[in-house]
């Protein structure tokens, strides 16, 4: 007998594409559990990771804005007040990301521009904001966000997004 799933009567085109569907489902589920993180001061929709390596500005610009992440495509760069509202105190004077939001380095580019030439970005690092060359790259990332909406169809909150997940 021939190893072909083509010779089973009940897989078509149509079963086979079902099956599509429902993974891509569970793919979405999956980067909603623990691919975002809502902020519930400001409705914004914070992508947990940033995009792994040294970027410009116009370039991270771009990766926000072509950025396809649970289920969304709707995705940009974060303001430079967004970006410091992001800020969580951990103690006198210091501060970070909130959990799960991981950053690869210091430094995340906003969309907030000083001029045709410099953007400014924040350092998470020192907790302070810098202007910089938008052609400059090192230790810089993008961060991507959204603003989540009752049209979504679905709230940060929901319960059955992580017991709809397969263990």
């Amino acid at each position: 007998m021939e190893d072909s799933i083509f010779l089973a009567p009940f897989v078509n085109v149509t079963f086979l594409r079902q099956i599509e569907i429902r993974l891509l489902e569970l793919q979405i589920l999956r980067e909603r559990s623990t691919g975002i993180y809502f902020d519930k001061k400001t409705s914004l929709v914070w992508s947990t990771q940033d995009n792994g390596r040294d970027i410009d500005w116009r370039r991270a610009q771009d990766y926000c804005t072509e950025l396809e992440w649970a289920g969304f495509d709707d995705w940009r760069m974060p303001t430079l007040a967004e970006l410091e509202r992001l800020m969580e105190p951990i103690s006198k004077g210091l501060y970070s990301t909130p959990d799960p939001i991981r950053l690869t380095a210091c430094c995340v580019w906003s969309s907030t521009r000083k001029d045709d030439v410099a953007a400014w970005n924040f350092n998470y690092r020192y907790s302070k904001r810098f202007v910089g060359s938008m052609t400059h790259t090192y230790d810089l990332r993008a961060l991507c966000l959204r603003t989540w909406s009752e049209e979504d169809g679905w709230h940060p909150d929901d319960e059955e997004i992580t017991a709809a997940i397969p263990k």
